[in-house]
């Protein structure tokens, strides 16, 4: 599973490949270094196995949605990435959005025989409490990724000694920070002419939906535009179709509408081009993820505004992982992983090819929390 893309040390290879004609065929030192520097990158931000990783670290990570949602399948593909670089053996179990799939998965996985040596768990709708329960006493580590259960619960917890020593810092994203930028990204494209706007959010028990819900507000607020209503569309592309119907006939001024997923973005418009609308210039939209078809229909100017950058969560949560298991200490910085994303920028682009390797070694590079 894992790619050796180098077998010798960095130095000496890079030196007997610059020195090399490789038979009959000369290659210029100029010409290989610019073939071989990209690949360097990678090797450099991902070093290779040191003798104390020579066994793969056992990790578990319950994922709440299923491979197929674009958000969902893409944290997949980023770990799974990372994992092969940072020998960890990774398993990933899906709940297809049914939280209570979700605890049950976690009782399986305490139920066996060979455990995990580490557990990455989401807390959507707030399931992650029963899920810790599963685990207290056994001998596993646990992260919380994307959202962390409420500081008051956490402060519990870590009156505790078995949790003290087991659960970790949580590795939660800026939530409030993307929707923030992402509605005064929005208000701006509304211009000088009608600022009607509504939001549709995701949940009201998640947190990344409440904080996300609540960065939007205070975004449109601070460019004096009060959201006419906030529905709650679950996620759901149909649901937000319905709901977008029914919100054309109540407010026939609407002029943007912001959304918390992708999924929900493509309802929305699909509402508007059923009833004749043209998103990007009768209505714009905005909307957060990375998925192969808001990334394009970003660059088509359907969708106005894009945040993202969250599906690398999963992967910096492995990293994290990984230096914990060595005994380094834990980085309490999280860095800044949502921005907007911009047709023709670097990460814009390396989204659009799903090129995920090169889009670790850019992240890691541009990131302000360097490990």
């Amino acid at each position: 599973m894992r790619d050796v893309l180098f077998t010798r040390g960095k130095d000496t290879l890079l030196l007997s490949l610059l020195n090399t004609s490789w038979g009959n065929c000369f290659i210029p030192r100029r010409k290989l270094l610019l073939f071989i520097l990209p690949w360097l990158s990678v090797f450099l931000v991902y070093p290779a196995k040191s003798s104390a990783q020579t066994q793969p670290l056992r990790v578990s990570f319950i994922n709440p949605g299923s491979a197929q949602e674009s958000f969902w399948g893409d944290i997949d593909s980023l770990m799974l990435v990372a994992a092969s670089e940072l020998n960890i053996e990774l398993e990933i179990l899906h709940a297809d959005r049914d939280h209570f799939r979700m605890i049950a998965l976690a009782q399986e996985l305490a139920a066996r025989e060979q455990l995990p040596q580490y557990i990455i768990l989401v807390n959507e709708k707030n399931a992650a409490v029963k899920m810790l329960a599963a685990f207290e006493g056994l001998p596993i580590k646990t992260l919380l990724l994307l959202n962390d259960v409420a500081p008051e619960v956490r402060h519990l917890l870590q009156q505790q000694p078995y949790w003290r020593q087991h659960l970790l810092p949580p590795l939660v994203p800026d939530n409030e920070r993307i929707g923030f930028l992402t509605a005064q990204a929005l208000a701006q494209q509304l211009g000088a002419g009608s600022q009607q706007v509504l939001l549709i959010s995701g949940d009201k028990g998640t947190p990344a939906s409440i904080a996300r819900t609540q960065g939007a507000i205070n975004g449109f607020r601070e460019r004096g535009v009060e959201p006419l209503q906030v529905v709650y569309g679950h996620w759901q592309e149909l649901r937000a179709k319905t709901q977008t119907e029914i919100l054309l006939k109540r407010y026939p001024g609407l002029k943007g509408i912001w959304t918390a997923n992708d999924h929900m973005a493509f309802g929305a418009i699909a509402s508007l081009e059923e009833k004749g609308l043209r998103p990007g210039e009768d209505i714009f939209i905005s909307s957060i993820n990375t998925s192969n078809k808001v990334l394009d229909w970003r660059s088509q100017g359907r969708v106005s505004v894009l945040g993202g950058g969250h599906l690398l969560a999963g992967a910096e949560a492995l990293r994290r992982i990984r230096d914990d298991s060595e005994a380094r200490p834990w980085n309490n910085k999280i860095p800044s992983m949502f921005r907007l994303l911009v047709p023709g920028t670097e990460p814009f682009n390396l989204l659009e090819q799903r090129n995920w390797r090169a889009l670790l070694v850019w992240y890691q590079q541009t990131s302000e929390v360097m490990h």
